[in-house]
């Protein structure tokens, strides 16, 4: 099974690489050269009127089962200070409903009475590969202060993720793990060769309910189970490097980027009920926690459009429960610029 899966992520991995070199044959204008750090948005923007779009995915193994995730994204420049971002997403990480051993109860039939509390799950388990919902992402730039190899922007966000995955950790995530809202602050620095930007931000997760079997038959209509996921602090540094070309000549030129991404997330407990009983929380998996993981990574643009990403993330300071380690994360872009004579597109 390990091997039928590796072969399956290899096969949908060429695809993708046989689309992007297809897309080559459009012709299209290029863009100025920003900041394109592969998993953080900049608070640079899509130029107006511009369509992109992403492929990319990650790849971990639980405990001798690979857990992969596919997303589709769809890029837009509304205008020269707002870019619009949908993504839907894939994967094998949850089963359609909640792990039957994530929480259990004993029943007190004497005082008719029933104590719910959590436990720990099974890993590794074979999960379907499903679809997993839609995440929007507004941006809106209302800082620029550029300067001849250089500037300064910032930039507000907001997101909105509509998930219905049976996520059985407490740590949310609008892209593909908990529905919900989030916004945060964005601020980019740009000189020469070298690009820093910082996030940091807030995500609201919304509610997961589902309605389980008894298994006593003790409850005959079932229990009904919600789970209210941790608010969290979002912190993300990322700093890259233009390894090539030293000097521009033109910037229809191949680019090589290096990178170093760093990401942190303090989130709080998560709340359950069931048939509207708290649930008391005592594993780490839905407890609170906070972690600092980082991403190395390497990036090739062609003809200043075509972009490929690769990059390893690995703990740093504790460690996130929703996935295992080294978690492996490869990507695809392209933009389609609308074609302007005697013009020059508006950043």
């Amino acid at each position: 099974m390990k091997n039928i899966m590796i072969e399956e992520f290899a096969k949908h991995l060429c695809r993708l690489v046989v689309l992007a070199i297809g897309l080559l044959s459009f012709n299209c204008e290029t863009s100025l050269a920003q900041e394109l750090f592969p998993l953080q948005e900049a608070a640079s923007n899509v130029p107006k009127g511009t369509v992109g779009l992403r492929a990319f995915g990650s790849l971990y193994s639980e405990w001798g089962t690979n857990r992969f995730l596919t997303s589709l994204r769809f890029m837009y420049g509304l205008t020269p200070k707002v870019t619009v971002l949908i993504t839907s997403s894939l994967s094998n990480h949850h089963s359609s409903r909640l792990p039957k051993d994530l929480l259990y109860h004993l029943h007190d039939y004497a005082n008719a009475n029933t104590v719910f509390k959590t436990n720990s799950i099974r890993r590794g388990l074979v999960y379907p590969y499903q679809f997993n919902g839609i995440h929007l992402y507004v941006k809106y730039r209302f800082v620029t202060m550029d300067r001849q190899g250089r500037h300064f922007r910032m930039a507000v966000y907001g997101e909105y993720g509509w998930i219905r995955s049976a996520h059985d950790e407490s740590e949310p995530s609008l892209l593909d793990d908990t529905k919900g809202w989030g916004t945060g602050l964005i601020a980019s620095w740009l000189r020469n060769r070298w690009a820093i930007s910082w996030i940091g931000g807030l995500t609201i997760p919304g509610m997961y309910a589902e309605v389980q079997q008894d298994p006593d038959v003790f409850y005959p209509d079932g229990i009904y189970t919600k789970i209210r996921y941790g608010n969290a602090i979002v912190n993300n540094l990322s700093v890259g490097y233009r390894l090539f070309p030293k000097k521009y000549r033109h910037y229809n030129q191949d680019n090589t980027n290096l990178y170093l991404e760093f990401e942190s997330k303090y989130f709080g407990s998560a709340r359950i009920w069931q048939n509207g009983n708290p649930v008391v929380i005592q594993t780490p998996t839905l407890q609170a926690n906070w972690y600092v993981e980082v991403y190395p990574g390497i990036q090739k643009i062609i003809r200043s459009n075509l972009r490929f990403d690769f990059s390893v993330g690995m703990p740093l300071l504790k460690r996130s429960y929703t996935r295992f380690y080294p978690i492996f994360l490869v990507g695809i872009q392209r933009y389609f610029y609308p074609v302007k004579k005697n013009s020059r597109l508006a950043l």
